[in-house]
């Protein structure tokens, strides 16, 4: 008899419940076509590897109406399962990306761009970009109906992005309020000049998204743990999570997560500690 097809949980953003457990799922959690799931949000979603299938991705479903007569957001997986879309951003030429010619390139209009860790440094290419006291950069959003306005750090030629120090509320460094991760609000980002003339004009704008450098670890170890790449010379086992890490997470700075992944051995615990891990 066929054995009937389930999924594992790579992946967790958000608050989603099955109501057949009546736990919320989590990294390693496995789920049915069967059971009842629960979003808290709009914007819950999860990474799941099929045992018979590959990778889908759970999202509440647009057209498809919740399975209740309540404002709750309670589907059957099998309604609101699809193939996760696989984005074909892994670059060829990445010697050519160390510097930024055009931030507005960089930064997509009013798209999601993720950041490894607290912070992320933008360097610019000085023949396109040169920062001085007279020309630099600022960074302008709203929360919760306050408004800010702040100017990004620089260093030599190139911006930092630093989540504590823009999205932090108060200017209390005993007891600083930062805005929470999952509520991180789209920003615009403004080029200043002061001099001979005060210039300012916006560049783009996009929605910032930190994650959490262990919790990324752990997915990448649990997508390696279910869906090892298969061993072929054809892709290397950066090319595989880096294609994962856009699959899942979008735009990112390509070279920051490349030695991001170098830098945490994945070579070593496939070939070691996936082995003593793996039943």
């Amino acid at each position: 008899m066929a054995q009937s097809e389930s999924y594992h949980v790579v992946y967790v953003s958000g608050k989603i419940k099955n109501l057949s457990s009546n736990e919320l799922i989590h990294r390693g959690s496995t789920l049915s076509k069967e059971d009842a799931i629960l979003f808290q949000s709009e914007r819950d979603k999860a990474v799941l590897i099929s045992s018979n299938r590959g990778r889908y991705v759970l999202t509440k479903n647009k057209k498809k109406r919740p399975n209740s007569t309540r404002a709750e957001l309670k589907y059957m997986v099998n309604e609101v399962i699809l193939p996760l879309a696989s984005n074909t951003r892994l670059s060829t030429r990445l010697a050519e990306k160390k510097y930024v010619k055009d931030l507005s390139d960089y930064f997509k209009k009013d798209e999601p761009f993720s950041i490894i860790g607290d912070s992320l440094i933008v360097t610019f290419d000085p023949q396109k970009i040169e920062l001085s006291p007279q020309h630099y950069y600022a960074i302008h959003y709203f929360y919760q109906g306050r408004e800010f306005k702040k100017q990004i750090a620089t260093f030599s030629n190139s911006i930092v992005l630093e989540r504590k120090k823009i999205f932090v509320l108060n200017k209390d460094p005993e007891n600083p309020q930062y805005i929470p991760l999952d509520a991180i609000p789209e920003v615009e980002i403004y080029e200043i000049q002061t001099a001979p003339t005060r210039k300012i004009k916006q560049i783009t704008s996009f929605q910032p998204r930190f994650l959490n450098e262990e919790e990324l670890r752990k997915d990448f170890v649990e997508v390696l743990k279910m869906a090892p790449p298969p061993n072929t010379q054809d892709q290397k086992l950066s090319d595989y999570l880096a294609q994962f890490f856009y699959d899942v997470h979008g735009a990112t700075d390509e070279m920051v997560l490349r030695n991001w992944i170098d830098a945490q051995d994945f070579e070593a615990f496939l070939n070691g500690d996936l082995k003593n891990n793996k039943k």
